[in-house]
């Protein structure tokens, strides 16, 4: 007998929530290759060589993102109510994922149809209903922050040394240097909700303007991934005119249902 789906939350296109978003430099940060390690090391990479502007992808905001709104919820929630996402588990020896305490399993399987019948959205966690995972779309999309092409961008060159631990000395053949963007640098970009729940505007608002507490990208300890974060006011691309009232209004509720669900605090931004 075959039974009706269950909704995924994308069977209509009922809202757009575009959030504009400004990073400025506050110290400097380190800029990868795009390649390899310094994809993951590093928040600012360069798209196609050292003559392309660097650029803030949409992939590192959503990492920090994700993994401040998965241990929030965590808190407010309790133990067992939070997945973690395959790829990012520790593994053991043999590979096998190791869960951190109080985390349940990678939801995936549960929620994708083509392998369980009675998957759908209301089997996923608050995490993954919003952010997606291998059996279904997220409802958040990041999009790449961009400098002013007008103003382009000179980057700076710092060096370090590692120490010796019995002299305290620089150690020999141990002499990095790395590509940096200055401070007062801007960079623009937007994060786009497709069908959110309130909620879930609230927490990207909210947790975008913690990133200056949290750091970003490579070598915080050092000095690194300290930013300001601006954002507007929401925009609604399916709606002819943005009423600006309105989506201050909009944006106050969705503030105040995140402060609700996560159990935190949240001053008016």
């Amino acid at each position: 007998m075959n039974q009706t789906p269950k909704p995924s939350g994308f069977e209509k296109l009922k809202r757009i929530v575009n959030i504009p978003v400004t990073f400025e430099t506050v110290g400097t940060l380190s800029i990868g290759s795009g390649r390899g390690d310094e994809v993951t090391g590093s928040l600012v990479i360069r798209y196609g060589g050292p003559e392309e502007p660097p650029v803030i992808p949409g992939s590192s905001v959503k990492g920090v993102v994700r993994s401040t709104v998965e241990a929030m919820l965590h808190q407010a929630e309790g133990d067992g109510k939070i997945c973690v996402p395959m790829a990012c588990a520790p593994k053991d020896r043999d590979r096998n994922p190791i869960l951190p305490p109080g985390r349940k399993k990678d939801c995936g399987e549960e929620v994708d149809r083509r392998r369980n019948p009675r998957g759908g959205l209301e089997n996923a966690c608050s995490t993954c209903q919003m952010f997606g995972n291998t059996g279904l779309k997220g409802k958040v999309n990041f999009h790449d922050a961009m400098p002013d092409p007008e103003k382009g961008v000179a980057t700076i060159s710092r060096t370090h040394v590692a120490l010796t631990r019995d002299t305290g000395t620089a150690a020999s053949q141990a002499l990095m240097n790395m590509e940096t963007v200055p401070s007062g640098v801007k960079f623009e970009g937007s994060v786009a909700l497709v069908n959110p729940d309130p909620w879930m505007v609230g927490a990207i608002i909210h947790v975008l303007h913690l990133l200056p507490s949290l750091g970003v990208g490579a070598k915080k300890t050092s000095g690194y991934g300290q930013l300001e974060v601006k954002t507007c006011d929401p925009e609604f691309p399916l709606r002819p005119e943005n009423d600006k009232e309105a989506a201050a209004e909009y944006k106050a509720r969705c503030l105040k249902a995140w402060a609700e669900k996560a159990k935190v605090e949240v001053i008016p931004l």
